[in-house]
């Protein structure tokens, strides 16, 4: 379960990250608009020297009962319409002998016409000595996966694949992260609904994720419940934890920035809890 909390938290510490439309032309250059096309090599230059300097970098610390199990480290740098991204989480001490998992995971997600919209997705993960790498595709407009890629394939007597039409309109993890967290804020401000559901697809699962926010703040944080409701590609092992409510995840979030800044939810062990450690200006002070 924990595992399940590090994942999902990644994709809340993005809603802070990517929440920032992508830097686009025409620019504001010395207090003037001035439009692309009179825009010089030289100040487009000066512009994406800006850009890389205004990356994020976010280190998150994951424990159970007092001991630290896990960790992991966000990395976001803007371009001109788009934003690159990195998710990195491993796990320590005991964690890490009993499931040995690590993931790596990338993705590229554009701004457009005022919406957030997926182009790549990729995850490279193992856990109990077993690997996979997933890799999604998705057409200029993201409504649709043009390339989707899962070495290795699939025991499709064990899970069966997501329909064609589960995966259209869908999703990646990274994407989702930027359409819910704008939902959160309108929410919170009182110009959206409380509750709204987001489609999911990871490459292995379709699903639906749930979001609802609370009224007011608590403890001076708005409470986030997000809740996963499978829809296809899960096996049977998958489907028993949604019997006793461990597919449900509370997250506390600060109401200025909007950054997560704790998460907690249920494992066979007990709770488990994931803390903001700290925010970096490189990846080796986040190592």
């Amino acid at each position: 379960m924990i595992i399940r909390i590090l994942t999902w938290l990644a994709l809340l510490c993005l809603f802070v990250l990517l929440g920032q439309k992508p830097v686009q032309l025409p620019v504001l250059i010395k207090g003037k608009i001035i439009p692309e096309k009179s825009v010089s090599v030289k100040e487009k230059t000066k512009i994406k020297e800006k850009d890389s300097r205004n990356k994020s970098i976010v280190l998150y610390k994951a424990s159970w009962k007092g001991v630290n199990i896990a960790s992991m480290r966000v990395e976001v740098y803007p371009n001109e319409n788009y934003s690159d991204m990195k998710v990195s989480i491993s796990t320590h001490g005991l964690l890490k002998w009993i499931v040995k998992y690590r993931s790596e995971t990338d993705g590229k997600i554009g701004y457009k016409d005022g919406e957030y919209v997926p182009s790549f997705y990729h995850t490279d993960y193992s856990y109990r000595k077993k690997h996979r790498d997933i890799k999604l595709t998705y057409s200029q407009d993201g409504k649709q996966i043009i390339k989707d890629e899962n070495v290795p394939p699939e025991k499709r007597w064990k899970r069966k694949e997501v329909p064609q039409q589960d995966k259209d309109g869908s999703l990646d993890p990274l994407a989702l992260a930027l359409v819910a967290r704008e939902k959160i804020k309108q929410a919170y401000l009182g110009q959206g609904d409380k509750q709204f559901s987001l489609p999911l697809y990871d490459g292995r699962r379709r699903s639906d994720q749930v979001f609802s926010v609370s009224d007011g703040l608590k403890g001076g944080l708005i409470q986030v419940q997000m809740e996963e409701r499978p829809v296809s590609g899960y096996t049977n092992n998958e489907l028993k934890i949604f019997k006793d409510g461990s597919q449900i995840i509370d997250i506390y979030v600060e109401p200025k920035e909007f950054i997560p800044q704790k998460a907690k939810g249920q494992s066979p062990l007990g709770e488990a809890w994931i803390y903001l450690k700290k925010m970096c200006q490189t990846v080796a002070e986040c190592s």
